[in-house]
């Protein structure tokens, strides 16, 4: 949706019991790692070295289920990362709403009816191993993808190359 607000829609016959739409809105009052704080969501040390983390250009993982923040704390720490970066968004569907002046946001796509045409994050990544090597890189998969596209890219990675990735998993132990 315009607002960023994502909706899915499961009918009958996957839906036994009818038509079920659920619509996610992103929270638009947490905007500022105070925000979170305030919140409870981060401390005062932890939020001191995520910022120190972004700020150094180290690489970050965040990782949870759905709706358990990750989108908004990337989306609240990337007002840290330094204004001249040149930032590249990858993501399955478009979440993210960062601010700065230099970003490139790039989206897959699936395959049309017939299975043609689809671009997956993988191809969007290895395009980007062309491009300027200071780019700080966020990407959002599921846990289960992460390894099967990036394992194959890393020995041909630019280094460093800063990256902030989001990735879905159930609990830490099982995904």
């Amino acid at each position: 949706m315009a607002d960023g607000s994502r909706v899915n829609v499961i009918l009958p016959p996957c839906s036994l019991l009818g038509p079920i739409m659920t619509i996610r809105k992103f929270s638009r009052s947490l905007t500022t790692i105070d925000d979170l704080i305030d919140h409870k969501t981060l401390n005062k040390q932890m939020a001191a070295f995520l910022i120190a983390a972004i700020k150094a250009k180290l690489n970050i993982v965040f990782c949870g289920s759905t709706g358990s923040g990750k989108t908004t704390l990337l989306n609240v720490l990337s007002s840290h990362i330094p204004g001249h970066e040149r930032i590249i968004t990858i993501e399955d569907t478009s979440e993210l709403r960062l601010m700065q002046e230099h970003v490139v946001s790039l989206q897959a796509k699936p395959g049309n009816i017939e299975g043609k045409g689809e671009v997956t994050i993988r191809d969007l990544l290895s395009t980007l191993c062309v491009c300027d090597r200071t780019a700080l890189l966020s990407v959002r998969c599921a846990a289960r993808k992460f390894w099967i596209w990036c394992n194959p890219l890393l020995p041909v990675m630019p280094v460093p190359w800063p990256s902030c990735t989001r990735i879905h998993r159930r609990n830490a132990l099982t995904g």
